[in-house]
C-alpha cells in the first residue's frame, strides 16, 4: 500500500522562532542616512545584548574593538544609544526615536 505524505508531518515540530532582530527598520535608516551599515550592525548587537563588551561585539562582527568603539561614538552622537551606569557595571540602552 502506498503512503500519501502528510503535510503536517513535513513541517518541523516545535520550531523556535528567531527572536534576534536581523535588520534595522527602514524608517530609522532613512532618518540617519549618514550612518554606515557597520555602525547599524553594532546597533543591532547592542539591541540584542546591552551588556556585551566591545571585544565581544568585535568578535561576533569580525571587526576590532577599536572600530566598535568608533561606531558606538557615532551612535551616541546621533542620540540612538545611551550608557546607563559606569564602565564596568553599566549597560547600553537603545533610545526610542
Amino acid at each position: 500500500m502506498k503512503q500519501v505524505p502528510n503535510k503536517q508531518q513535513d513541517k518541523v515540530p516545535n520550531k523556535i522562532p528567531n527572536k534576534i532582530p536581523n535588520k534595522v527598520p527602514k524608517k530609522l535608516r532613512m532618518q540617519y542616512p549618514d550612518i554606515s551599515d557597520a555602525c547599524w550592525d553594532v546597533y543591532l548587537q547592542i539591541k540584542v545584548d546591552s551588556h556585551a563588551t566591545t571585544s565581544e561585539m568585535g568578535l561576533s562582527l569580525g571587526i576590532s574593538d577599536r572600530m566598535v568603539r568608533k561606531h558606538i561614538a557615532t551612535l551616541r552622537n546621533a542620540l540612538l544609544i545611551e550608557r546607563i551606569g559606569g564602565n564596568k557595571t553599566g549597560h547600553w540602552e537603545v533610545r526610542s526615536v
